[in-house]
């Protein structure tokens, strides 16, 4: 049985995944997903403890820009994630692409001129 590493909790949260082996589908939907909610609720949060400080002219007007910056937020995010999930998997894929290589070059190499 192997032993999984142990992370931080930021780490297990919002990417639980070693980097040895290429993230699923749905484990990159479940990144992707993750970061697209988490990060824009934590600044949503902060919009709402300092609002009634602001001078905003109309309640509705406020909702609205929150609103819209809320929806561009979970894009940004959710952007960013998916770019972190493809590079990590293109990580993980060049990576195993040069132990290929490694082990079929060593393996070629073993034999030598007297067939050692």
């Amino acid at each position: 049985m192997q032993n999984q590493p142990r992370y931080s909790l930021m780490r297990r949260f919002f990417f639980p995944y070693s980097g040895e082996v290429a993230l699923t589908r749905s484990q990159g939907v479940r990144v992707i997903i993750t970061w697209a909610l988490s990060f824009p609720l934590v600044f949503l949060l902060g919009a709402l403890l300092i609002a009634p400080f602001l001078p905003i002219g109309s309640q509705q007007r406020f909702w609205l820009l929150l609103t819209g910056v809320t929806g561009g937020e979970i894009i940004l995010f959710g952007a960013m994630a998916w770019f972190v999930v493809f590079i990590t998997n293109q990580s993980v894929r060049l990576q195993q692409i040069q132990k290929e290589q490694k082990a079929a070059q060593s393996s070629s190499n073993s034999g030598g001129r007297y067939g050692s």
